[in-house]
């Protein structure tokens, strides 16, 4: 029992600060440095390297499941194992294509990606289930209060913050299931404080869909705690997401100078590539263009995986969009090519059997889920690997 929890408190610390780690902090000390593609380095999505604490990270889960398998780990891993699955197809796939043609490889990102997501799940699975939440919870709230201090002393040249271990857009996300979480786990002053922090956190991101999603989850989680008859919880539900929807859209078309409508961005996104010098004028039009490009990388390709988050965008450059594309969802579909089907038939299945047991992970996982279809994170293995976490369907982790 005191091997047990010793071990309980090492591996939080050890979850903690590895999660914490910036991947430029990791950079400085490299165990492999891969070679990235020239197309991408203006834009790269994923760091191309594994460092010494990947390294010791790896040997310690090896350590722990060898070890302590059996009085430690209690977790549904079903989507994590069809993640996994997936993830080693589609790069075995990937390495026999380039085996036999001539083309140089410089897809590495896809295995960094694969193996920093589970290392990340691998420490936080070591802890178990409410003290995981808890310890996640405390984490990402230390995480918010660093980064809004350094906002606030020596980062005032610049209008947005993220958090260590996190990009701008997966900051506001995890800064959201901190809240999420809060509010399900903590009572009296904690259950005030760490959403407030949470929301200036999420405010000084600038990112809009996790600012609007989360207020909507927190309404939807109390309209379905609250005791009013079944047709008036469904009302609800329904308006506050056609009026989240709808201040989503607001806001995305009138950044920038703010003299397009959704109807002039339309018109130029179906301008055609010419019009990417205009982009910046509206966001609206931005998405709906990366969404364009998206889907044409999508009819050359599918049902076969890009696999790589690299090639995805070498693909989009093609289309005159620099970038990953904004919806996550689409970006999946790309990169996994039929295989995504399966990862989201389980993630779907998952969230519906939370919902009926209403797990403390649902919301968070809610959150997550719906990024698919406003913005794409997953090519940052930490919050990838959050989303695996929570999607557990075991009750017995929670009590």
């Amino acid at each position: 029992m005191n091997l047990k929890n010793n071990f309980q408190f090492l591996a939080l610390i050890i979850a903690s600060i590895y999660t914490l780690i910036p991947a430029r902090l990791s950079a400085l000390i490299p165990f492999v440095q891969l070679e990235e593609s020239e197309a991408v380095r203006a834009f790269g999505t994923v760091y191309p390297i594994i460092s010494w604490i990947d390294m010791a990270i790896f040997l310690y889960l090896i350590f722990a499941i060898l070890i302590l398998r059996g009085k430690i780990i209690n977790q549904n891993f079903k989507v994590f194992k069809i993640f996994s699955l997936v993830s080693l197809i589609c790069i075995i796939y990937q390495w026999f294509q380039y085996a036999f043609s001539d083309e140089s490889f410089h897809y590495f990102d896809s295995f960094v990606l694969f193996f920093r997501t589970t290392l990340i799940y691998g420490v936080w699975i070591l802890v178990k289930g409410r003290m995981r939440y808890k310890a996640l919870t405390i984490t990402l709230l230390v995480a918010s209060i660093t980064s809004i201090i350094v906002f606030y002393y020596g980062g005032l040249y610049s209008d947005r913050i993220n958090l260590p271990g996190f990009e701008i857009t997966s900051s506001a996300y995890a800064a959201g299931v901190m809240i999420l979480l809060a509010v399900r786990l903590y009572d009296g002053l904690l259950k005030i404080l760490i959403p407030t922090f949470g929301i200036i956190a999420l405010l000084l991101t600038g990112s809009r869909f996790p600012l609007i999603a989360v207020f909507a989850l927190l309404i939807f989680n109390s309209v379905l705690a609250s005791e009013i008859g079944l047709t008036k919880k469904i009302f609800t539900v329904i308006l506050v997401v056609i009026l989240g929807f709808s201040s989503y859209m607001i806001q995305m078309n009138l950044k920038g100078d703010g003299s397009k409508g959704i109807f002039e961005s339309v018109a130029e996104m179906n301008a055609g590539s010419e019009s990417h010098q205009s982009l910046d004028s509206n966001s609206l039009t931005g998405r709906l263009f990366a969404v364009k490009a998206g889907i044409s990388v999508l009819y050359d390709n599918f049902p076969m995986p890009l696999v790589s988050d690299w090639k995805v965008q070498e693909q989009l450059i093609i289309f005159g969009y620099p970038s990953h594309v904004h919806v996550g969802a689409l970006q999946l579909l790309i990169k996994y090519g039929i295989f995504s089907i399966v990862f989201f038939f389980y993630l779907i299945r998952v969230i519906y059997e939370q919902f009926k047991i209403n797990l403390i992970s649902f919301l968070p996982l809610l959150l997550l889920s719906t990024s698919l279809l406003f913005d794409y994170i997953f090519f940052v293995p930490t919050i990838f690997a959050f989303l695996l976490i929570f999607a557990d369907t075991d009750a017995k982790n929670y009590k």
